[in-house]
């Protein structure tokens, strides 16, 4: 999915009038019941192998807090992030440095996308989830992006949680993924999570 297919989305969707009420938020037990979520403990534990100044695990601790509520996703829609715009994303022969592993649906926040590459914690750009065979959605990671048309490709590389962001060819953008809600061997912050897959998505 090029930037400017997402751009196109981003336009289409800012045009649309949601006014659904969003639904409670939901804590992370409640979650666990549903889902077979990141503990807080395992949470800490990936945070501390990433280096981490306490800072940079601050603002990914808010980050986690923000998205809880999220694990379902009609709360998303309601709260702003209200549809997948890219499909469900694999990449069996790898992706960028990382081996094979799957992003997942990527459910947009348009206002946060179009805005002038603002990067806020609690507000990230894209909400990953992974089709479950029930046929609901799991909440396993958080993205933030800078669409190239908000920051040429050849600029220094704008920094999250005390990360460099990547530039990404492929879809025009930088971008960093948090896996905020779901084990990944590659790190916290790798692209892709071999444990994610695609296997129940809706076919197009």
């Amino acid at each position: 999915m090029r930037s400017s297919t997402l751009l196109a989305m981003a336009l289409a969707l800012a045009a649309c009038a949601c006014t659904e009420t969003p639904p409670q938020a939901i804590d992370e037990s409640d979650a666990a019941n549903a889902y077979t979520v990141l503990s807080e403990e395992q949470f800490r534990t990936m945070a501390a192998q990433s280096g981490l100044s306490a800072e940079a695990h601050r603002d990914l601790a808010a980050a986690r807090r923000a998205s809880a509520p999220f694990h379902r996703v009609e709360a998303a829609m309601a709260a702003g992030w209200p549809r997948d715009v890219t499909g469900c994303l694999t990449f069996p022969d790898g992706y960028m440095q990382f081996g094979p592993g799957t992003m997942g649906l990527h459910y947009l926040n348009v206002a946060a996308y179009l805005d002038d590459g603002t990067l806020e914690p609690t507000t990230p750009e894209a909400l990953l989830y992974e089709p479950q065979a029930d046929g609901s959605l799991r909440l396993t990671a958080v993205e933030y992006i800078i669409p190239e048309s908000r920051l040429p490709r050849t600029a220094p590389p704008p920094v999250m949680f005390g990360q460099e962001m990547m530039f990404h060819p492929q879809f025009e953008a930088w971008a960093i993924h948090a896996w905020l809600w779901r084990h990944n061997p590659y790190g916290i912050f790798a692209d892709v999570n071999p444990l994610v897959n695609c296997e129940f998505a809706a076919q197009p």
